[in-house]
């Protein structure tokens, strides 16, 4: 399979010109011939999304078959982060995502300034996993990222602490679960994701038993722990 990525961003009429053999005839020039067993994918963003596209002509587009490709869930972004770079990225950030699902891919106009997308919220995980403990640089990074709005929003939460105290009271008598609001769930259950291991998972398994009652976040912590961990308790 041969992939010609951003074609709509090409300006110049002579290299739209070559397209024409090369997606009918599969030819780039007079002595250079395509093999008939290699696909030809043109890939491209739509106008909402890049101010430099320009639509194809229609003779070319008559050479091809158009599939729009929907972007990934959060969950299915979860799936790829883990396979490609396993336990070496910040999962604050799919907890995060899961609490406030429409910041993960958000258009904005706003001049020299990122916006939520797949691949910042990639980009900004990477970077915090490196620099994590750093407060000022985690606001940086997360404005710089995915925008003002989400990003403060965003690390705001993540820079929030539960202390000690406020985590034992909760998992020595997991009912006070119930009793906090959802931004602190979210922290409680990121906080015992960063603390449990395979020395020490006895010690949270009465709370896991009571996130049976909410199972989103029992899969969220799951989700959230090491793949150690989701060994120990079973979990693929």
């Amino acid at each position: 399979m041969k992939v010609i990525d951003e074609l709509p961003n090409v300006r110049r009429d002579d290299q739209i010109a070559i397209m024409y053999s090369i997606l009918q005839e599969k030819e780039a020039g007079w002595s250079l011939k395509i093999s008939d067993n290699i696909k030809i994918v043109v890939a491209g963003n739509t106008p909402e999304w890049s101010e430099i596209v320009s639509d194809l002509p229609k003779p070319l587009k008559g050479r091809v078959t158009f599939f729009r490709v929907d972007p990934p869930s959060i969950d299915e972004w979860y799936e790829y982060m883990n396979t490609q770079y396993g336990d070496k990225w910040d999962k604050f950030t799919y907890a995060y995502l899961k609490l406030y699902p429409a910041d993960f891919l958000k258009n904005s106009d706003v001049p020299f300034e990122n916006y939520p997308s797949p691949r910042s919220w990639t980009r900004l995980a990477l970077q915090l996993y490196e620099y994590d403990g750093d407060d000022e640089m985690i606001d940086e990074l997360s404005v710089g990222n995915v925008g003002k709005e989400v990003g403060v929003r965003f690390s705001s939460l993540r820079r929030t602490k539960m202390t000690e105290e406020e985590i034992n009271n909760i998992i020595t008598f997991p009912p006070k679960f119930e009793q906090i609001d959802m931004n602190r769930k979210l922290l409680l259950i990121n906080s015992v994701a960063s603390k449990i291991d395979k020395t020490n998972y006895t010690k949270y398994l009465e709370f896991i038993k009571y996130l049976q009652k909410h199972r989103e976040f029992l899969m969220l912590l799951l989700n959230l722990a090491t793949k150690d961990v989701r060994i120990i308790l079973s979990i693929p």
